[in-house]
């Protein structure tokens, strides 16, 4: 296996099933009411920003089905759906508010990066429901800020949540 394919990114995603379309996750594009799309991609191809993706062999992780911890913690730790409000709110600050920002677009960059290690992190735990409890307590706060356009107390509590776990994990 070639593990420069970007198919073995952890960028990248296949979406539409088994005969879907690979899409990045990092490189965007703008459709024609400024909504942020994701580029399609071949999954033979590689590009500059090429990251080896997160597997069970390279991390010891073979729980959760989602390299986003935000996602683990509602979904599969709160059993809610993948389109919950917490989850929409979320992605909606980040398609609307730091997309449009070269600081929120570099947090946005560099949560792809660090996500995958952070769940791969806590499903190898002993502590697996104290760290997804935890992101979802801090989820539900951010979802209040956001929701009074706090959108500064709501980055400076997803900051320190992620500095705790890199910290504890």
């Amino acid at each position: 296996m070639d593990d420069n394919k970007c198919k073995n990114c952890m960028y990248a995603e296949k979406v539409g099933g088994a005969f879907g379309d690979w899409y990045c996750r990092l490189n965007t594009t703008r459709d024609i009411f400024g909504r942020e799309k994701y580029l399609k991609i071949d999954p033979n191809a590689s590009c500059a920003n090429f990251s080896q993706a997160y597997t069970p062999e390279s991390s010891g992780y073979t729980g959760s089905r989602s390299n986003c911890y935000l996602t683990s913690a509602c979904v599969e730790y709160m059993g809610k759906d993948d389109d919950c409000e917490e989850l929409t709110v979320l992605r909606q600050f980040r398609d609307d508010v730091l997309s449009k920002t070269e600081e929120g677009k570099a947090l946005v960059k560099r949560y792809y990066e660090v996500a995958p290690n952070i769940v791969a992190k806590i499903e190898i735990s002993n502590d697996k429901e104290k760290y997804y409890g935890y992101i979802y307590e801090k989820v539900k706060k951010c979802i209040v800020f956001l929701k009074e356009n706090k959108h500064e107390d709501a980055l400076n509590l997803y900051k320190e949540m992620v500095e705790t776990l890199d910290k504890e994990l």
